[in-house]
């Protein structure tokens, strides 16, 4: 595959059959299974409007596979020391879930360096359920708490009762109550950031745009495109930016299939088979992440057109980059959730000196055949998050 060349080095061509593509076109919507298309005009500011965006789409690419991604690296200093003990509270979307395992041991391991104590409560995907495990924290006497994927609405009563009691609760991945409408007023004490100044929901939006703009370049401007995203609130932003992106190409198709989390491990990849036979035309399938992706992939495998089909495997963990490995015609956007799990502690450990928090440095990077694929394992931050935490806690 010259997926690369394609990308980074052929882009006369891509703009050479580009000529014959139109101006901005509409998006997809949501639904159980929603569409949407490009405009027709071929206006001459049409075909303008179209060279303008797959020149942008192009140089987000070029970033986000080059060698640091969209990457910085912070922080450099911290007043953070390791040797008061203190107790944190680790919430844990799903411990089913990858990146929640993951992020939720990396944040142990951190902790550890600092000589702290964790305890951890599994949510086991069911966000509400979070409320029980703040109470249980504050009834334990934790001194902080750290949130992972649940957004502010599902746990806004443990909250406030965690803000009653002088307990800061940090939170990364998880949309703040003043993002998402449900209130006015912020509820976590501090939420990750990244480069940029960017929050939780600018960074998915960012995310999930890049991952659309990769499949539209590769695809020379002509993806015919199903997503499959299921029904967690905390997606919508990385939906949106993948809408987003398709919504400037003109000659491809976005069709978005939602399927309940119950899916998960009994049907989703009966859902991914169905749809993609609904759809013959179909040349990218696109997951919302690892987990939904190791269950879609093999309904692409089963169509028998794994070769021509372009799939999106997730935010770079071992299991989706294995497939990469073995071949598949697909592609990541690494997110090395285990630098969230040493954030939050850091976040913790600035607010207990009454410090401000500070940004992560937290970016992705693009994965494919050709680009930042390690031999074996997970991707690989181009920063080394754990070494540059330790140093900035005068652990090294």
């Amino acid at each position: 595959m010259q997926r690369s060349k394609k990308l980074l080095l052929g882009f006369a061509v891509l703009v050479s059959a580009a000529l014959v593509l139109v101006g901005c076109g509409g998006g997809s919507d949501t639904g159980q299974s929603s569409s949407g298309g490009g405009n027709t005009s071929s206006s001459s500011s049409g075909e303008s409007s179209g060279l303008a965006s797959l020149k942008s789409m192009e140089a987000n690419i070029a970033q986000a596979i080059g060698p640091t991604g969209t990457f910085e690296e912070a922080p450099t200093t911290s007043p953070v020391r390791a040797g008061t003990k203190k107790k944190i509270a680790l919430i844990s979307c799903g411990q089913e879930v990858g990146a929640c395992k993951i992020e939720s041991e990396a944040a142990e391991v951190a902790a550890q360096k600092l000589g702290w104590e964790t305890t951890l409560f599994d949510a086991k995907s069911n966000y509400a359920s979070a409320n029980t495990g703040i109470r249980q924290a504050l009834a334990e006497g934790v001194d902080g708490i750290s949130v992972y994927v649940i957004d502010c609405q599902y746990i806004r009563a443990g909250l406030l009762e965690a803000k009653e009691q002088g307990v800061p609760v940090v939170a990364a991945t998880g949309r703040d109550c003043n993002e998402t409408g449900d209130s006015s007023e912020p509820l976590f004490t501090a939420s990750l950031d990244y480069p940029g100044g960017l929050n939780t929901a600018e960074q998915l939006q960012k995310y999930g745009r890049i991952v659309g703009e990769y499949a539209i370049v590769h695809q020379e401007g002509k993806s015919d495109a199903l997503a499959f995203y299921d029904a967690a609130p905390f997606i919508e932003p990385q939906e949106n930016g993948l809408k987003e992106a398709f919504a400037e190409c003109a000659e491809c198709q976005l069709k978005i299939v939602k399927f309940p989390e119950s899916a998960y491990g009994t049907r989703l990849q009966e859902i991914g088979e169905q749809n993609i036979l609904k759809n013959p035309d179909v040349n990218t399938v696109l997951p919302s992440f690892e987990a939904s992706a190791l269950e879609i992939y093999p309904s692409v495998r089963s169509s028998g057109r794994e070769e021509e089909i372009l799939t999106y495997l997730g935010e770079g963990n071992s299991g989706g980059l294995d497939l990469l490995r073995e071949g598949a015609n697909a592609y990541a956007n690494a997110w090395p959730v285990g630098w969230e799990g040493w954030g939050v502690m850091d976040m913790l450990g600035r607010i207990f000196l009454g410090q401000k928090t500070v940004p992560t440095g937290l970016g992705f990077q693009l994965v494919d055949s050709e680009n930042n694929l390690p031999s074996s394992g997970p991707a690989q931050s181009p920063i080394d998050y754990e070494a540059m935490y330790e140093k900035a806690w005068h652990l090294k």
